[in-house]
């Protein structure tokens, strides 16, 4: 395999997890704090989530805050630069299955966009063809 594939396999490998994708998405807006998150992403548990975060903190794809100035101590997560450009990447593979893959059967239908994990909303269209985890079939 040569560099540009295995470039490509390692993001891939990177953003493949479960939760990460529609972690990312609820993280675009705004750095959310652990229980914004867990509301965010229907389905998740907190260990799932404590987990997951730590191996995006690890990729480069958030960064954790920690104010010491509360009791307990707030922390929060928001995405870094890094994640950002993967979202230019992301859009393109986006257009790319609209264009090519036209009738996806994992996609919610128009009419639900507003149910389930809230990222479907602000996909629209977008036949990313990944399952929402919270539609277990």
């Amino acid at each position: 395999m040569d560099v540009q594939w295995y470039e490509a396999y390692s993001v891939i490998d990177l953003i493949s997890g479960k939760w990460v994708f529609w972690l990312l998405r609820a993280l675009e807006e705004r750095p959310l704090r652990h229980n914004e998150l867990q509301r965010a992403v229907p389905g998740i548990g907190s260990t799932a989530l404590g987990d997951t975060l730590r191996r995006m903190e690890e990729a480069g794809f958030v960064v954790r805050h920690v104010d010491g100035g509360q009791m307990p101590p707030a922390v929060s997560y928001e995405v870094t630069e890094a994640a950002r450009d993967l979202f230019i990447a992301l859009r393109e593979v986006a257009r790319w299955g609209r264009m090519h893959i036209p009738d996806q059967p994992n996609a919610p239908a128009k009419g639900r966009l507003s149910q389930g994990c809230p990222s479907w909303a602000v996909m629209a269209g977008s036949a990313s063809g990944r399952t929402n985890p919270t539609r277990a079939g």
